[in-house]
């Protein structure tokens, strides 16, 4: 097919202006946002705020070790939401991919909302702490209410805002956030002297865009320890640490949870997908055969590509393991067959390791086998 015959990208894989999913689409994303907002605020009051913290149900494990992870993941979301939202202008025709990106984008924030919340209520309906709670307990647990009641409108709103979106168009190979974002910053670079112009432009080139999705995994190792290193640091600091397993603990737990959520937002939210997706694809495409009879080239990459997407799961799920075994160590304690209580970093750091360790190897044994 020549140049002149390509057929128009269909219409259906743009919102017009116009078109009635945008205003609903926009209701959710505000209605997330709002959500998202007040639970940054409610969370830090109720978990920072000592005054207020000594009479919560949900100030102890494994209550506090979700809002600890939530209290950062959800504020970073919505900026990742915000910034990219200002491509999303009313008068401009917009591709669905990019609306679904961000519906899925304020959901997820949504989710992780009405997860701690849900942890929240289980530490009501336990009755946690029932000795330290005083009079400013019940408006804790009213102001829960009403944010339990918020997260089911914007689940509602974004639910039915989905479904409002086109079937084409959504999952667009080359429709990701790095592209757009890359597109954002040379708009708003636009608006600076030629010098900064030419310096976004080849800071924003195209191989630079190819290498940040063909090292995605890399990176979000690196930025999840450098996370989890400024987290642990401040609380030691803070609290006067003075055991270096325990701050290694820490590292472990904060950066391993932080990996764990950039892979499944990098999943979810196709951040930085399609590179490895088209990889994949390409490696996975069937067996041919090679000049002469030889081993099969795509067989060679199918099986090494195998090898690397379950060294990948296995690597999230030993990442998520950790926090998790951190927030449940009281019930994995004697399911080992110890007997007394975690009291030491040292006791912690077996539980958390271990499970690491377990969830890795089930991972990776899992996903090859399945390859």
């Amino acid at each position: 097919m020549s140049n002149d015959e390509i057929a128009p990208e269909p219409r259906e894989r743009f919102l017009t202006a116009d078109h009635d999913s945008r205003r609903s689409t926009l209701r959710a994303l505000w209605v997330a946002l709002a959500t998202a907002v007040t639970f940054t605020a409610f969370g830090y009051v109720t978990a920072h705020v000592h005054s207020v913290r000594a009479g919560s149900p949900w100030q102890d494990d494994p209550y506090d070790v979700g809002v600890s992870f939530t209290l950062f993941l959800v504020p970073a979301l919505v900026v990742l939401t915000a910034v990219r939202a200002l491509l999303y202008r009313r008068g401009e025709p917009q591709p669905v991919y990019r609306a679904e990106q961000l519906l899925r984008a304020a959901g997820l924030s949504v989710l992780l909302v009405g997860a701690t919340a849900l942890l929240d209520w289980a530490a009501v309906a336990l009755r946690a702490d029932r000795a330290r709670w005083d009079q400013g307990t019940p408006w804790m647990i009213a102001a829960l209410a009403l944010l339990t009641a918020g997260t089911v409108a914007a689940f509602v709103l974004l639910w039915h805002a989905l479904r409002r979106l086109p079937a084409q168009g959504r999952r667009r190979p080359d429709g990701d956030w790095l592209g757009d974002l890359a597109v954002l910053a040379l708009r708003l670079a636009s608006h600076l002297p030629d010098t900064g112009v030419q310096l976004a432009a080849r800071l924003l080139s195209d191989a630079v865009i190819d290498w940040i999705r063909r090292h995605v995994v890399a990176l979000a190792a690196a930025a999840s320890l450098a996370a989890g290193l400024a987290q642990s640091a401040a609380q030691a600091i803070g609290e006067g640490w003075t055991s270096p397993l325990l701050f290694v603990l820490s590292v472990g737990v904060a950066g391993g949870g932080y990996f764990a959520f950039c892979m499944c937002c990098n999943a979810v939210l196709r951040i930085a997908v399609p590179q490895a997706t088209r990889a994949d694809h390409g490696a996975n495409s069937g067996p041919e055969s090679a000049p002469g009879g030889g081993t099969s080239v795509v067989t060679k990459r199918g099986s090494r590509a195998s090898k690397s997407r379950a060294v990948r799961h296995a690597a999230v799920a030993a990442s998520f393991a950790m926090p998790v075994a951190l927030a449940l160590h009281g019930v994995l304690w004697p399911l080992v067959g110890q007997s007394g209580q975690v009291d030491s970093a040292a006791k912690a750091a077996a539980i958390v390791f271990t499970s690491a360790a377990a969830a890795g190897v089930v991972a990776f044994g899992t996903s090859f086998a399945r390859s």
